[in-house]
């Protein structure tokens, strides 16, 4: 195992002096609670080293708004905090969201910035804990109104991979 991944267990201390609001986005999910309810897609990694780290996407997620009022995300139009596409990445990892069905312009999908930030982390969480050791290149799933924001995690720089 690459000196850089290094298991979850020796971040514990770290993680103790995080915040409540931050840790909540850190920690695995409680599955009982969970609104990850659309399908979701895990990547398994093709050698040790293409895999996702998943502290560098719990900090990328940190990069988020982290206003709780529900909006309506499009991607043309108003260059406001729910214009869509947005990737945000740290370190090894790239988070992204972008709505499903934006043919034409003028889409619009109602969800919040939380709602969005918790999709991603539990994806994130549940691609980690299917995989082997925790090992993931990342997935994807759906949040939002009918499913309509796609939201993907990956590997930074592979190029983007269509999950849904």
């Amino acid at each position: 195992m690459h000196p850089h991944h290094l298991p979850s267990l020796f971040a514990l201390p770290f993680l103790l002096l995080l915040p409540p609001s931050i840790l909540a986005l850190t920690l695995p999910p409680n599955t009982t609670t969970s609104p990850l309810t659309s399908e979701i897609t895990c990547l398994t990694p093709r050698y040790r080293w293409n895999y996702i780290n998943v502290p560098d996407c719990m900090h990328a997620l940190r990069q988020l708004p982290t206003t709780h009022h529900p909006g309506a995300f499009h991607s043309g139009g108003a260059d406001d905090e729910f214009r869509l596409l947005k990737t945000v990445s740290q370190g090894d990892c790239s988070v992204r969201f972008q709505l499903v069905d934006d043919v034409r312009g003028g889409v619009t999908v109602e969800s919040s910035w939380l709602a969005l930030r918790t999709t991603a982390a539990e994806l994130v969480w549940a691609c980690a804990l299917k995989m082997e050791m925790g090992q993931t290149r990342g997935g994807g799933t759906t949040a939002g109104a009918r499913d309509g924001i796609r939201v993907s995690v990956q590997k930074r720089g592979t190029g983007a991979v269509d999950f849904l």
